[in-house]
């Protein structure tokens, strides 16, 4: 094994990452006793790890991930720790569920590169192996980590792929994201078990990464929740993405916001957001020749907000939008009540419209307004007809900014970056997946 894979290193990269492949589905289709076959594995780690991560660069630094080429390139890195993580999955041990934990979290960090969601298969191999080193009294066993020269347990493995997940990692840069999940490995950003729901959640039982935590998930019994925050700034760090980091977790510096507007009416949800850009698509439409702007009268003191049915819409908030400079991150003080990870849409007083989704929540006290952390949709939200792969013609919000691409906001559905549709009677193709909740779905486009 050691002579092969010294011959190997003289490959080019993309040959020796098929040859380890084709090595660790031989290993996994072979009969052995459980000592030789871990020991083999060992041996396949390190180069594996390697050939996962040059693989991984290479093909982030295309301009256009969603080409086939670089697609098949990322797939191969994910690919690679598919067969190691199932190596490990076979054999038992708090050592064999540390090292299968952390290629099934490698394996996510480049699917999560590509632009695609993770499979449900994926989660449940994750889940599995999780709950077999709790069953076990395995999970905060530390085991040696030769790739990170350190102790590290199951459980400590766990938290750093949920974490990573929970950070909502769509929003950064494909290149960054490695860098994202050493910052976890580091300590920078901490990631605990809490027992609190004003975090994250996940089920294990559930075949779905984990999301912000909200009431319905507090009534399940099998839901856990988690908190992540940071330890510090660490010198190195891009700025950026600094900035991005403490508004994902909830712990902004107000500097950070210096754009500050009045709110008009939210709308909330994506049933109400669909509904109120028809009827303003269907009012343009018949409105002909005379447009009279819409405008509002000024409101008396002592005004209550109004909601129509089920609280989806309120009106006369006089809430506070404050936004960072690039206009992709904001905090709302409202004293509206808003669930983590709802679609909402802000509407101001001069009739324009931004969408956004929630990261965190702050809730207010004795009668303070609370603080909501938002990703912002930049760019002109309209409803449009498309037809869409696996889900037909449908009314779906388009976003467009001008020189970015536009986004697409629609229904949950898996679509594969370069999937083809058509969009508004043009046609249109899916570069990577932005956002994934329960609710809705967002894909940046290509023409």
């Amino acid at each position: 094994m050691s002579r092969w894979l010294s011959d190997l290193d003289g490959a080019g990269i993309r040959s020796r990452a098929r040859s380890l492949y084709e090595a660790l589905r031989e290993l996994n289709e072979t009969s052995l006793d459980g000592k030789r076959r871990l020991s083999l594995l060992e041996t396949l780690r390190q180069p594996v790890f390697a050939a996962s991560e040059l693989l991984a660069r290479e093909s982030v630094r295309s301009p256009v991930l969603w080409q086939e080429a670089s697609r098949n390139t990322a797939k191969l890195s994910a690919f690679l720790h598919h067969e190691l993580a199932a190596g490990y999955e076979s054999l038992s041990g708090p050592l064999a569920r540390q090292r299968a934990i952390a290629s099934l979290g490698q394996m996510i960090l480049r699917i999560i590169q590509i632009g695609e969601p993770v499979s449900s298969g994926v989660w449940r191999r994750l889940y599995r192996c999780y709950s077999e080193a709790r069953r076990q009294g395995w999970e905060e066993e530390p085991v040696a980590e030769p790739l990170l020269q350190r102790q590290i347990s199951p459980l400590r493995q766990f938290q750093w792929v949920l974490g990573f997940v929970a950070l909502t990692p769509m929003r950064f840069d494909p290149s960054a994201m490695g860098g994202l999940f050493a910052l976890l490995q580091s300590g920078i950003v901490e990631v605990r078990f809490s027992a609190s729901a004003a975090g994250w959640c996940f089920d294990p039982g559930q075949p779905k990464g984990p999301c912000r935590a909200d009431r319905a998930a507090q009534r399940s019994g099998s839901v856990q929740y988690l908190s992540l925050s940071l330890a510090g700034c660490p010198e190195s760090i891009d700025e950026k993405i600094w900035l991005r980091l403490q508004h994902h977790v909830g712990q902004p510096a107000e500097a950070a916001y210096p754009v500050e507007r009045r709110v008009d009416e939210l709308w909330l949800g994506w049933e109400t957001i669909v509904t109120e850009l028809s009827r303003r698509r269907n009012r343009r439409q018949n409105v002909g020749w005379l447009e009279v702007p819409e405008f509002e009268l000024s409101v008396p003191d002592g005004f209550d907000p109004i909601s129509t049915e089920g609280g989806h819409i309120q009106r006369r908030l006089g809430a506070v939008l404050k936004q960072s400079r690039d206009g992709e991150r904001a905090l709302l003080e409202t004293e509206i009540a808003i669930a983590g990870a709802d679609l909402v849409a802000l509407k101001f007083l001069d009739g324009g419209l931004q969408l956004a989704v929630v990261r965190w929540v702050h809730p207010g006290w004795f009668g303070n307004p609370g603080h909501f952390g938002l990703d912002l949709f930049v760019g002109r939200s309209v409803l449009v007809k498309a037809i869409v792969p696996r889900l037909g013609p449908s009314d779906v919000i388009l976003v467009s900014r001008e020189g970015e691409g536009d986004v697409l906001l629609l229904p949950p559905v898996k679509l594969k970056p370069g999937t083809e549709m058509l969009v508004d009677a043009g046609e249109a193709r899916v570069a990577r997946l932005l956002e994934w909740t329960e609710s809705f779905c967002a894909y940046r486009l290509v023409p």
